[in-house]
Formats: C-alpha cells, sequence, structure tokens
C-alpha cells in the first residue's frame, strides 16, 4: 500500500464542515512534500527549501539551504526544525535563515501547541524551538524509535515497551510492555496513546491510557490510525470500513463503509474526519457520528495535504498543486453521463465491476456500460481487479455533453511489460 505523504494536523480552528473549493493552482510545484507554517506551505525536496503564500498560491524562490539533505523534522508556528544524519537545525521559514543547529542525528519530534519534545537515540529533551536549548533532558533504558505528545504525557516507545513523561519535568510516568513487535505505529490521542503493532502479521490497535498505562486491544486487520481526544479513528481491511472507537469503552462509536481497504485516514480535528479513500476521493465524515459530509475528486493521485489554517487542503494534479479551502466560491455538486466499453486482455470475460467516483455500476457481459454520477472536482472511473481498483480515465464534473469513451483496454496490475 502507498501511504501518504500528507501531514495530518489535529486542530479546532477550521470550520470544515463547509466543502472546499479550489482556492488556487501553482504549476510545477508537486509532489515536494508540504507542511505549512501559518503564511506558507514549506517542503524540502532535492536540497532545496520550497515555499509558496498560502493566501494567493504564489510560488517564492528556491532556497538552498545551510545544511546539507535536510529532511523536515516539525514546523512550529514560522520556525521548521529539520535533520539530517548529523545535525539538528532551526530555519526560519519566510527568510529561509537558519537559526541555529546542534549535533544531533536524525531526531524525531513531537509538539502540543508551541511545545516541542525531540527524541533522539534514547535521548528525549523538551526544546525551545527558537533557541535550541533543552528545559530539560532524560535518558530512557530503551531505544525509543517513536515519540508522540498529549497535553499531559509524551509517549515514547520501542518494540517492546512504551513510556510516559511528564511534559513539565521529564519524569516517567509509567512504563507499559507492549509485546514484541517488529513494526507498528505510535499516535496520541488527547491523553491516551494508540499502538499499532505488526507482530501477527495482521496490524492490531490498542490503546495505552495515559492516567494508567493500562493497555486494552480495539481491533485487528487495521491500518492507518489516528487519534483524538477520546476517540480512535482507523481503516478495517476487509471489508474496507472506517471504524471510530470510544477509548473509554473500548467499543465501536460507529461505522462507515469505504471504496478500497487503500483509503487512508489522513486528519482528524474537532468535528470533522478526512479520509483519503482509493487515492481518488477526498472524503469528509462528521467525526462524531460517521455521516459523510462531502467528497471532492483528485484524479488518482497519491500526493494529498492537509493543514492547520487556510488552505485545509492541497493535492498534486500531475504536477500542480491544487489548493482546497472552504473560503473559495464553491463549486456545486453535479452529475455526469458516461458510456463506453471495457476490454481486457488477460482477464476473464465481463461482466466487470466499476466505479465513476463514489458510484458504483456493473458491465454487461460483453463489458457494455452507460450510468451517471454525481460529484466534485474529476471523478476517476475505475474497475475492480480482485480488491484492486484499477483507475481507467479521469472525467470532470460538471460536463456539458455525456462522455462517450469508446472502448478502453486494460491488463491485470503487473501483467504488462
Amino acid at each position: 500500500m502507498i501511504r501518504s505523504l500528507g501531514l495530518l494536523v489535529a486542530s479546532a480552528s477550521i470550520a470544515a464542515a463547509g466543502p472546499p473549493s479550489p482556492l488556487w493552482r501553482a504549476p510545477k510545484t508537486c509532489p515536494h512534500g508540504y507542511s505549512g507554517t501559518p503564511t506558507l506551505l514549506v517542503a524540502i525536496d532535492g536540497g532545496k527549501l520550497r515555499r509558496i503564500e498560502r493566501t494567493t498560491g504564489k510560488v517564492l524562490p528556491a532556497i538552498t539551504p545551510k545544511l546539507k539533505t535536510p529532511h523536515i523534522v516539525k514546523v512550529i508556528g514560522e520556525t521548521m526544525l529539520v535533520t539530517n544524519n548529523k545535525v539538528l537545525a532551526a530555519i526560519d521559514v519566510p527568510s529561509g535563515k537558519q537559526r541555529w543547529e546542534r549535533a544531533v542525528a536524525e531526531a524525531q519530534a513531537a509538539k502540543v501547541g508551541d511545545v516541542v519534545f525531540v527524541r533522539h537515540g534514547k535521548t528525549v529533551e523538551r526544546l525551545d524551538p527558537a533557541t535550541g536549548k533543552a528545559a530539560w533532558t532524560v535518558e530512557l533504558p530503551i531505544g525509543g524509535f517513536q515519540i508522540a505528545a498529549g497535553p499531559s504525557h509524551v509517549f515514547v516507545r520501542d518494540a517492546a515497551k512504551i513510556i510516559a513523561l511528564d511534559p513539565a519535568t521529564g519524569k516517567t510516568q509509567w512504563t507499559t510492555d507492549i509485546g514484541d513487535a517488529n513494526d507498528g505505529e505510535l499516535r496520541a490521542a488527547g491523553d491516551d496513546a494508540l499502538i499499532a503493532n505488526t507482530e501477527t502479521g495482521a496490524e492490531e490497535l490498542d490503546v495505552v491510557d495515559g492516567a494508567t498505562g493500562k493497555r486494552t486491544k480495539l481491533g485487528a486487520d487495521t491500518w492507518s490510525a489516528e487519534g483524538a481526544p477520546g476517540r480512535a479513528y482507523v481503516i478495517a481491511i476487509s471489508p474496507p470500513t472506517l471504524i471510530a472507537y470510544d477509548l473509554k469503552t473500548g467499543k465501536r462509536a460507529w461505522t462507515a463503509p469505504l471504496l478500497s481497504q487503500e483509503a487512508i485516514v489522513e486528519r482528524v480535528d474537532a468535528s470533522t474526519l478526512y479520509v483519503t479513500d482509493d487515492h481518488d476521493l477526498i472524503r469528509a465524515f462528521d467525526a462524531g457520528t460517521g455521516k459523510q459530509l462531502w467528497s471532492w475528486g483528485i484524479r488518482s493521485t497519491p500526493f494529498t495535504y492537509m493543514f492547520d489554517g487556510a488552505p485545509s487542503l492541497a493535492y498534486c494534479e500531475g504536477t500542480t498543486l491544487v489548493a482546497l479551502d472552504p473560503s473559495a466560491p464553491p463549486v456545486a455538486t453535479a452529475s455526469i453521463s458516461a458510456e463506453g466499453t471495457l476490454s481486457c486482455a488477460d482477464c476473464d470475460a465481463g461482466p466487470f465491476t466499476i466505479r465513476i467516483g463514489e458510484t458504483v455500476a456493473k458491465t454487461d457481459a460483453s463489458g457494455h456500460f452507460a450510468m451517471r454520477a454525481t460529484g466534485r472536482g474529476a471523478l476517476e472511473l475505475t474497475v475492480l481487479l480482485g480488491n484492486v481498483w484499477l483507475p481507467l480515465k479521469s472525467l470532470a464534473a460538471p460536463a456539458k455533453k455525456p462522455y462517450k469513451l469508446g472502448t478502453l483496454t486494460f491488463e491485470m496490475p503487473g501483467q504488462g511489460d
């Protein structure tokens, strides 16, 4: 599965229930991998610092950072923490100037508001992003390959343990054994921690209570978990389902069907949960009830980015970055019609299951179809092969005339040259 490069930021500042529309398009700016400061979208790619004005989409001149081959660790205000295999540094994003650097290799970071915690090796620090100085430093008895933070705890985990630290002092609050996982993820869900372990071959999602360190299994055969205070959101793979768990009870709060097992939970804020479904739809759900609020077609791209502030969403349309935001002039949901015939060189004969956006239908035995679909953006025509949707054609909505697609020939994935 292709994991999204997008950044998930939990924030209550965006009234995301309103459907977004295109705010601007920035040509030749994809994919790169963007984070957001209050005024700029920022990325480091190809050794260059790349910046786009958030309100206008204006592309600023690229800057070569002082630090060689850096990658972004965390963005705090207009400051960006970056690292390479030797150094941790801070860059002022508007000017591109480096503020400070320390001999700390391959650091990881977590933040709550403007408070930043950095892990490197077995060391965890509460760091001042303006100066690089540590308010406290602790050495942990574990490797600590991941770090996350909530208001009352800093969580650090390795393959066998998770440790909670006091954010104010760095003192250990509790330690919990989590097995002997070969891989997995760590997320904060308010003051609780979510851990996903793959020791059994199928990813298991657990919650660790922040107050006590008690570990409770939530579900299995899942992936792409994200947390919010009192809730965990995750994708169940078979059948593809979006699940919300109540962390107090450990039970499902609600479920919503998805189109693909390659759906990704991208972001959750106080009211809205954002999912990219099969890399061609951004779908927004009410975080409390699971009701779908809106969707937007994105031309089958794995590159989506989500931010605190406006624009709230961006995705790559080829090499163009498209920013979406509720403040843009609204685009209404539209209907399109499409007709054509599918022909597969190495598949069983039809009928085929097809999808345009969120609308699913079947061809006849000869592969012919005529269907209507509704949506916003670019709706992808895809065909289901096994458990994978194969994209065939992007259809923009609205369309003045029906799409006459003729014969669309395809092959089973991995069977071509």
